[in-house]
C-alpha cells in the first residue's frame, strides 16, 4: 500500500509504494499539499498495480497472458519527456493525468528494461528527476528515429494484397491494408484512432468497398502521412 512521507531537505511530500516488478519506491510528488500529493501517490500504485503480473491460474495457464513484452514509452508534459516501461502504455500515461494533465503519449517502442535503462544512461545529463528529461534536440531525434523504425516493423505485416480488388494506386510501398478489428497496431493507435486522425485531416486513409456489397469495405493507411504525424506529436513541445 502507498504512503505519504515528509522529507526533511525537501517542500514537497514524498510518496512510496510499491512497483510493479516487486521493488519499492520513495519519489517526490511535486506537491506541497497533502490532499494533491495524496491524490498523485493513489495514481502511482494504481497504475503499477496495473502493471504487475498477476499470480492467477489464469494467468499461468493463459497463452494470451503470459510472457507479455513491456513496452518502452514516451510521454510529454511541456518542456518535459517521460521515458518510462510499460506493459499498457496508453493506461499508463493516462493515470499520471492527475498530477500533469497536459501530459501526453508520443509513441512506445519494443525494447523493455534494457533499452530503458540504456537511454536513461545515454540522456543522463538532461535528467531533471527520475525518468524525466529535457526535451533537448537530441533527444527529439532519438525518440524520432526509434518511432520510425518501430513503424517500420510493426507494418511490415500488414502489406496490402495484390489482387484484383486492390486499386493499383494502392499497390505500393506507401500503403498497408488495415485489419477491422485490429487494435493497437500502430503506436498504440486503434483503427477507431486512426479514423479519427483521418478525419482531422491528420493522416490520410483510403477507403474501398468491395464489388457487390454495400457494407463490405477495406481501408488502407498512408504510411509517410502516418509517419510525418507521429513526427509533429514529438514536435510540438518547444525546447
Amino acid at each position: 500500500m502507498a504512503s505519504l512521507h515528509p522529507h526533511k531537505k525537501s517542500p514537497f511530500w514524498y510518496c512510496a509504494y510499491k512497483c510493479a516488478n516487486g521493488r519499492r519506491r520513495f519519489r517526490s510528488t511535486r506537491e506541497k499539499d497533502r490532499g494533491r500529493a495524496e491524490l498523485v501517490c493513489k495514481a502511482w500504485d494504481k497504475a503499477e498495480a496495473e502493471q504487475a503480473p498477476s499470480k492467477s491460474f489464469l494467468d499461468f495457464t493463459s497463452s494470451s497472458n503470459s510472457n507479455k513484452p513491456a513496452r518502452v514509452y514516451f510521454a510529454s508534459s511541456g518542456k518535459l519527456v517521460k521515458i518510462g516501461v510499460a506493459f499498457n502504455p496508453p493506461y499508463r500515461v493516462k493515470s499520471f493525468r492527475a498530477a500533469r494533465p497536459d501530459i501526453k503519449l508520443l509513441g512506445h517502442v519494443a525494447g523493455g528494461r534494457k533499452l530503458e535503462a540504456q537511454l536513461h544512461q545515454q540522456f543522463s545529463k538532461n535528467c531533471l528527476e527520475g525518468e524525466w528529461f529535457r526535451l533537448t534536440p537530441k533527444l527529439k531525434g532519438t525518440i524520432k528515429r526509434l518511432l520510425k523504425d518501430e513503424l517500420i516493423k510493426s507494418t511490415a505485416r500488414l502489406a496490402p494484397p495484390s489482387n484484383n480488388e486492390t486499386p493499383t494506386h494502392l499497390l505500393t510501398e506507401e500503403w498497408v491494408l488495415l485489419p477491422s478489428k485490429a487494435q493497437d497496431l500502430i503506436q498504440g493507435l486503434s483503427p477507431k484512432t486512426l479514423l479519427g486522425l483521418h478525419a482531422q485531416g491528420d493522416i490520410k486513409i483510403a477507403t474501398v468497398r468491395k464489388p457487390g456489397s454495400q457494407k463490405a469495405i477495406s481501408r488502407f493507411v498512408h504510411l509517410p502521412s502516418l509517419l510525418n504525424y507521429l513526427e509533429t506529436r514529438v514536435e510540438q513541445p518547444k525546447v
